[in-house]
């Protein structure tokens, strides 16, 4: 982890510790299951710092998954282009 990451979940540590709504920072960045759990108790909480805070942890944590690439458009065949020759009147009835 960076520098700021760490920082993120220092902070987040703190501002949760001061909410009453502590957790096991170790166990935090080792576990995911248990980092997305306590993320999610921390998220229901009305302060706006500490929501704040988990969403950037969160955003760190567990990234958003990459876009799948945009298929080309369907290019269809060019009708082929017709010399003089073909565009000839054929004026005979039947």
């Amino acid at each position: 982890m960076d520098n700021k990451k760490l920082l993120r979940l220092a902070r987040l540590r703190s501002v949760a510790a001061k909410a009453n709504l502590p957790f096991d920072l170790m166990r935090f960045t080792e576990d995911r299951d248990y980092a997305a759990e306590c993320l999610h108790k921390l998220m229901d909480s009305s302060n706006e710092e500490l929501l704040l805070l988990c969403l950037e942890v969160k955003s760190d944590l567990f990234p958003a998954p990459a876009a799948a690439p945009v298929p080309a458009p369907l290019q269809l065949p060019k009708p082929a282009e017709r010399g003089a020759a073909d565009q000839r009147y054929v004026g005979r009835l039947r």
